[in-house]
């Protein structure tokens, strides 16, 4: 089982300017990204959405999630 220091280590997940905090919410942005690099999908989805620009960071990330149906 991974730890939240164990996931960090891992790459999967960065924390904000160096400080992790477990405890906290996330977004729909950062669990996609989480979800991407914790399946090993390439992020490069082509699914777009109303309320995701094209130029906003977790893009890619939601449109591989919604292309591989997740």
């Amino acid at each position: 089982m991974l730890s939240p220091a164990n996931t960090q280590q891992a790459g999967i997940v960065a924390g904000s300017n160096g400080a992790f905090n477990p405890n906290a919410n996330i977004t729909r942005a950062q669990l996609a990204k989480i979800l991407v690099r914790a399946f090993g999908i390439t992020p490069n989805g082509t699914s777009t959405f109303q309320n995701v620009p094209i130029t906003h960071w977790s893009h890619d990330y939601i449109a591989a999630l919604a292309d591989a149906s997740i």
